[in-house]
């Protein structure tokens, strides 16, 4: 008899899992550097990342190859849109290159010398920590077997800021050796003022929701010496797409039982005069696995596979980004 599976080591729930191989790649100007270190910085800090879980924190490692000084900027930028006065979040002091053994045994050391073990790793950007031709089968195997020792040695996942093909926007840059290593692959492409964040390629998950992102500028706090001048930077705050941009998610079998009886709750507590705002009905978790259950939410008569059933449903509501949760309280996220 097939044992269930362990439950899933979200960094990001839906996003992003532990001691996995992931690529963001976009544009020039896509602002991926911008997203790469917003989604560390959830992770070192546990802030949920727009809304999305960071079940189990921890210290993040960021391994930039250029832009030291705009990193510091950015940071900063961050700790103060959310009010964060300490994260484990770390900088290599330097580029490497990959598949080079002595540049693999500093990023080992610089993250044994972390107070704790790093969750993830950031490299940003290929184009600057691989050794030979991107476009190179054999040297882009080389690269992704040194990141895989990396990240088994050090029992971390592994993100790459990557750039966008020369002529195709639709693909990452070089050898496709690189694509069919991953586990996520994010592609981030700018619409006017908006980001629009798209998973390319989910291994052994379903593809979570886009996202969309506005740019705002934040004050640092920090001034420049010569000028007196205020120093700024900018971080990304979830938007609403446009709709031509918004994706056509349908809801099938008992993940749609399940949704339909949140939606039922709901209107029932708007019908006794609770708000009308979607996003602050609040349904306990009891309640919504009673109405759901009592809609048939599957055709085994089994109490313990309805249960489970319902468990899934929740699980993958969650991860679409169609419903939020604090505590035992669930509400629709339309």
């Amino acid at each position: 008899m097939t044992s269930e599976p362990a439950p899933i080591d979200w960094l990001v729930r839906g996003y992003l899992e532990a001691q996995t191989l992931s690529v963001l790649f976009g544009a020039s100007g896509s602002m991926k550097s911008f997203l790469a270190i917003d989604m560390g910085m959830s992770i070192a800090t546990g802030t949920p990342w727009h809304g999305f879980r960071v079940p189990n924190p921890g210290s993040v490692l960021y391994v930039a190859g250029e832009g030291f000084q705009g990193l510091r900027k950015r940071l900063r930028a961050w700790s103060v849109a959310h009010d964060v006065q300490h994260a484990p979040f770390y900088t290599a002091e330097r580029g490497v290159q990959f598949p080079d053994k002595t540049a693999a045994a500093e990023v080992r050391q610089e993250a044994q010398r972390l107070e704790q073990p790093p969750r993830l790793i950031i490299i940003d950007t290929l184009a600057r920590s691989l050794v030979g031709d991107e476009n190179n089968a054999a040297d882009m195997s080389a690269f992704i077997q040194g990141l895989d020792e990396l990240r088994h040695d050090l029992q971390c996942a592994i993100l790459i800021v990557h750039h966008s093909g020369w002529g195709e926007k639709e693909r990452s840059r070089g050898s496709s050796a690189l694509r069919a290593a991953l586990d996520f692959e994010y592609r981030l492409d700018v619409h006017d003022e908006i980001r629009l964040l798209k998973a390319t390629k989910v291994k052994d998950h379903e593809h979570p929701q886009d996202l969309a992102f506005e740019v705002e500028e934040v004050a640092t706090g920090w001034t420049d010496p010569e000028t007196g001048d205020e120093i700024n930077s900018c971080v990304l705050r979830r938007s609403n797409a446009p709709e031509a941009l918004k994706p056509k998610t349908k809801l099938t079998g008992a993940t749609r039982v399940a949704f339909e009886a949140l939606v039922k709750c709901t209107n029932r507590r708007r019908d006794e005069g609770g708000s009308i705002d979607l996003g602050t009905v609040k349904i306990h978790l009891d309640e919504w696995r009673e109405q759901a259950l009592s809609d048939s939410i599957t055709a085994s008569t089994k109490e313990d596979s309805k249960q489970k059933a319902f468990k899934r449903a929740v699980s993958r509501l969650l991860d679409i980004g169609r419903v939020e949760a604090n505590d035992e309280y669930y509400w629709i996220c339309e």
